[in-house]
């Protein structure tokens, strides 16, 4: 129907598709290190909780961007 309406959702599914690489990216280098039976080190502990933080800034911004644009 409009076009920078279908903009806007298209631009909000890539950040989530983004995010949720991210969050799969992630979880699966922890899951890795853990069927090593090896402790997950702290860098990458902080690396996740940097990625987690990012997910949830990005995902609240993609909220705040379409109630925007819904009016």
């Amino acid at each position: 129907d409009k076009p920078a309406a279908q903009a806007r959702l298209g631009q909000a599914r890539v950040r989530l598709r983004a995010s949720n690489g991210l969050l799969h990216d992630t979880t699966s280098r922890i899951d890795e290190i853990l069927a090593t039976g090896n402790k997950v080190p702290r860098a990458v502990r902080a690396d996740a909780r940097l990625a987690a933080a990012f997910i949830v800034r990005e995902s609240r911004g993609v909220i705040a961007d379409l109630l925007e644009a819904s009016g």
